[in-house]
């Protein structure tokens, strides 16, 4: 169980400040089935997650932005000693710019945000080559490190027109920072490895104009999706090629609070791979597909 505070301050007309605590207990359940009987021990432990950010006004129609925060992740097992694994810990920081486009012209309104971005992660769970524990069998524990570091571009636009642009794209070098062996296949890892399923580039763009049908509101649109070659197994020499995918959709309201939509995803059948763990264990991306809905508001 966990509890979490957060307060939001206004230093100045301009500045605003924004602190956040988390406090989690956790407890896990170990059975050793190498022992006859099987034995199970119980481990507990408690974390405290803290988060900062701020935001500042430059003028009505930008603002700069930051953000810390700390997290983690329980992780199931033990090593060699029969010691529950640390938590998977997660630093992140973000900087940022915020544009409000509707200070900048009168036919567009909406946000475009830039921002810059670190994620540092400790105990990542690697194979245990020491002699002690080799001795006893196959064994991991939490000794791997890793980085992110990239950028976004974010835009959300809407137009008088009745057109809408999304678009989003990030950067993203994601690479291991400690020479160790891969916990499931013992294969070396050295420092400056891609991650697994972690693409340098990734980029998304949706558009859509609103209209009328016979006084009726109506909306087509189009998007593509674009992710970019990435490591699809650990240590090894196998990569996922990227792949693009398009979407099409469209709805009309009929009547009032009643309203039909048509999607189509994948439109052009294109064949890609979402992640994968290994060679032998890939995930394929689903075909083309449509689907139809209807929604009545009450």
């Amino acid at each position: 169980f966990g509890f979490y505070i957060q307060d939001q301050i206004d230093i100045t007309d301009r500045l605003q400040v924004r602190l956040g605590l988390r406090w989690d207990d956790f407890e896990q359940d170990l059975t050793n089935l190498l022992r006859t009987p099987a034995t199970t021990s119980t481990t507990s432990d408690s974390r405290v997650s803290p988060q900062f950010g701020a935001v500042y006004a430059v003028n009505d129609g930008a603002s700069l932005y930051a953000s810390y925060g700390e997290g983690f992740r329980q992780q199931p097992g033990s090593d060699y000693q029969g010691n529950q694994f640390n938590p998977n810990l997660t630093e992140s920081a973000e900087f940022g710019l915020k544009l409000d486009m509707a200070q900048f012209s009168q036919a567009v309104s909406g946000s475009l945000t830039f921002a810059l971005f670190s994620v540092d992660q400790s105990n990542i769970l690697v194979n245990d080559d020491r002699p002690e524990a080799q001795a006893l069998g196959w064994f991991s524990h939490d000794a791997g490190k890793a980085r992110s570091r990239g950028f976004e571009i974010d835009a959300d636009l809407d137009f008088q027109s009745g057109a809408r642009l999304w678009l989003s794209y990030a950067y993203a070098d994601a690479i291991f920072t400690t020479n160790s062996l891969e916990a499931d296949w013992g294969a070396a890892i050295e420092a400056g490895d891609p991650l697994i399923n972690s693409p340098e580039h990734q980029a998304n763009v949706q558009f859509s104009q609103s209209f009328e049908v016979g006084g009726m509101p109506a909306q087509v649109g189009a998007g593509v999706q674009y992710t970019g070659e990435r490591l699809g197994f650990t240590a090894f020499d196998f990569y996922l090629p990227g792949y693009t995918a398009a979407r099409f959709f469209g709805q009309i309201a009929p009547m009032e609070r009643f309203m039909i939509r048509f999607d189509m995803d994948n439109a052009f059948d294109e064949v890609y791979y979402t992640n994968s763990y290994a060679d032998v264990w890939v995930e394929p991306g689903a075909p083309r597909h449509y689907h139809v809905t209807a929604a009545y508001s009450f």
